[in-house]
Order: C-alpha cells, then sequence, then structure tokens
C-alpha cells in the first residue's frame, strides 16, 4: 500500500498490475504482456517503498522492475549483463537499505544492498 492509501495486486494470468483504493475500488492499471521493462512475463511478487515506488518480480524475465506510483518504469534490474542476476525471482520485500528476493529455482532468498 502506497502512502495515499492505494492498493497494489500483481494480476499473474494478464501481465499487469491492479491499483485499488481502500474500500476495494479500481482506479487504474499498467503493464502488458512482454520481456522488456515495461511488461511483464509472470509477474509475480510486489513491493512498495517508502518512497511509494512500486517493485515488481517477473518469474519469466528475471527482471525486478521499479515503477513510479503512477506505473511509470524507473528502473529495471537482473538482466544477463546486470551484476545483479536472479533465477525465477518470486517474493520480494524492501527495508531502508536492502531488497530481499526470493530466487524460486536457487532456494534461496538473496539480500541486496541499494540506495
Amino acid at each position: 500500500m502506497t502512502p495515499e492509501g492505494e492498493i497494489f495486486v500483481v494480476d499473474i494470468m494478464n501481465y499487469r498490475v491492479q491499483v485499488f483504493d481502500l474500500d476495494g475500488s479500481f482506479l487504474r492499471s499498467f503493464g502488458q504482456v512482454g520481456q522488456s521493462a515495461g511488461t511483464f512475463g509472470r509477474p509475480s511478487g510486489i513491493a512498495v517503498d517508502a518512497e511509494g515506488n512500486i517493485w515488481v518480480t517477473d518469474v519469466m524475465s528475471g527482471l525486478i522492475q521499479k515503477f513510479n506510483s503512477r506505473g511509470e518504469v524507473v528502473s529495471a534490474i537482473g538482466t544477463i549483463n546486470d551484476e545483479w542476476s536472479f533465477t525465477s525471482p518470486r517474493g520480494i520485500y524492501l527495508d531502508s537499505s536492502n531488497l530481499y528476493v526470493v530466487n524460486r529455482l536457487q532456494n534461496q532468498v538473496g539480500v541486496y544492498a541499494f540506495q
């Protein structure tokens, strides 16, 4: 949930994230099928950071994408040339300085420091 009280839900089979208000009313959605930043192959985990950015794991592409509260891509990590590599990332959690990622096929939880 964002500071504005919006609830974000991963819609796995429709390759998107849906946004609802606290009463459960649909507000908007973002994402579409694909294998690049701003799209999803199979979105799975979701987390919201203290600034209201939305982080989404994608088990098919191996990407973790960061979106602003409007659903616009801020960044993506986990590409083959990236120093961070994820194999079927599922769950995600953020604290003030670390990103925790459940890497299903590696049977591990990775801890990644960020600023």
